[in-house]
């Protein structure tokens, strides 16, 4: 929808690493348009369970908030 209707932006997306690299809590801190969001929102809840940050050789859990840029060619 977004690209019939040239719709572009970026769309700012928080979510917590746990201490098992899974992504928890995904949400959207900034917006651009619905449909972006909806699409920012899957890809986020859609990666590859990570490796986890470490503090003195433990895991931990860690926010990370990533900018994702929609553009059209």
């Amino acid at each position: 929808k977004a690209k019939k209707k040239g719709i572009t932006g970026t769309i700012y997306v928080n979510f917590n690493l746990g201490k098992d690299g899974k992504v928890k809590n995904v949400k959207v801190i900034r917006g651009g348009g619905k449909s972006l969001e909806k699409e920012a929102l899957r890809l986020v809840k859609s990666l590859p369970d990570m490796k986890p940050a470490h503090q003195r050789d433990k895991p931990i859990a860690i926010n990370y908030v990533i900018p994702i840029s929609f553009k059209l060619n």
